[in-house]
């Protein structure tokens, strides 16, 4: 237990270190950049990292009730006009998945299993886990889905700040008074029983979905109108920058060489398909474009949900937009792969073609 509580201390203090950092250059989300960056330096450079599970596991769930928050009465009888949006996402993350899986087992030669889990684009966790149990080099789709998490989290407030002037914005409500001793029970009781109900039912991304799906009932029947406030949201950034470079925690320098470029490749593909179809989706649905891109950004669901917050934008849409794809790409996943041509099913974590990124030629 004291070991656990020294190691959760120290992992918070090098994130809010570097959020500390970024915070004093004025880097755009500076308490999650800069947690990440110090972070992923410490895990490639100790070759491991304090991060408990305790940690990791606190904070989906206080994300989904912070993404939550947003669905007010007024928003829920609006939502009835973003199906289009949504249409325009799962076209895009079916497109991107079929590309991604020709790329993966034509011209970096993955095996079928590894290739498809590793370019569609949703949660790490879900992913790497999904497509490990089906015969997929887990340690590979870590590697490929960490370096598009982090370069997803990097890239999208860099274009937020220099091409649309929305790195500044002001999370919802951040100047709302403090809640009240009945609005903390509410939220900490939406936390943990959506939290609960993940687990019970094994919900894919159940520990974000879930906390979410109970904060935005009571938030939009205005059972609270509470926002949460600023020190939380502050913290909730520092956790996820720093655990996004946890990820690289036990990755050697070699490893990372070996996987960097197809990665770096694959998830630059990711992000400048993601912002053309953006471009073409806000202008034909009349969405504001930062919305938009933040909405069909192929990082995970918890980290774009943060930026969002922390930038002020529209949270209870991209909420909608990011949980729908996650259950269109877990929740299909499996059936589509089945169809797969030429697809076969290796041993659990055999080291196969998998274990190499490096493209071979034809």
């Amino acid at each position: 237990m004291t070991s656990q509580f020294v190691s959760s201390g120290l992992a918070l203090l090098i994130g809010a270190a570097g959020g500390f950092a970024f915070h004093l250059i004025g880097a755009p989300l500076p308490w999650t950049l800069g947690a990440l960056a110090f972070s992923g330096v410490a895990a490639v450079w100790g070759n491991r990292w304090p991060m408990p599970s305790g940690l990791r596991s606190f904070a989906r769930p206080v994300v989904g009730v912070l993404a939550g928050s947003a669905f007010t009465p007024g928003v829920v009888s609006s939502m009835a006009d973003w199906w289009p949006a949504l249409i325009v996402i799962a076209l895009y993350s079916v497109a991107i998945s079929a590309l991604g899986y020709f790329v993966f087992t034509r011209w970096v030669r993955l095996d079928p299993v590894t290739a498809y889990f590793a370019c569609t684009p949703g949660g790490l966790g879900e992913l790497s886990l999904l497509g490990g149990s089906l015969g997929g080099n887990a340690r590979t789709l870590v590697l490929l889905h960490a370096v598009r998490v982090v370069g997803v989290v990097v890239t999208v407030p860099l274009l937020m700040r220099f091409f649309f002037d929305s790195g500044t914005g002001t999370p919802p409500d951040a100047h709302s008074l403090a809640p009240t001793p009945f609005d903390w029970v509410v939220l900490i009781g939406a936390g943990l029983a959506g939290a609960s109900i993940g687990r019970v039912f094994r919900v894919p991304g159940g520990a974000l979905v879930c906390p979410m799906i109970v904060s935005a009932l009571v938030h939009g029947t205005g059972l609270t109108t509470a926002a949460p406030p600023g020190w939380l949201v502050g913290f909730v950034q520092v956790l996820i920058g720093s655990i996004a470079g946890a990820r690289f925690a036990g990755v050697s320098l070699a490893e990372v060489r070996r996987t960097l470029g197809v990665a770096l490749v694959w998830t630059a593909v990711m992000i400048g398909s993601a912002a053309a179809v953006a471009v073409v989706g806000a202008y034909a649905l009349a969405i504001p474009l930062p919305t938009f891109l933040l909405a069909i950004a192929p990082g995970g669901a918890a980290e774009m949900l943060v930026i969002t917050y922390a930038l002020g934008a529209d949270v209870a849409f991209v909420a909608l937009c990011q949980v729908s794809r996650v259950f269109l790409v877990i929740g299909l996943a499996p059936l589509i792969f089945r169809f797969l041509p030429g697809q076969r099913t290796p041993a659990a974590g055999k080291a196969g073609p998998a274990d190499d990124l490096t493209p071979r030629s034809s």
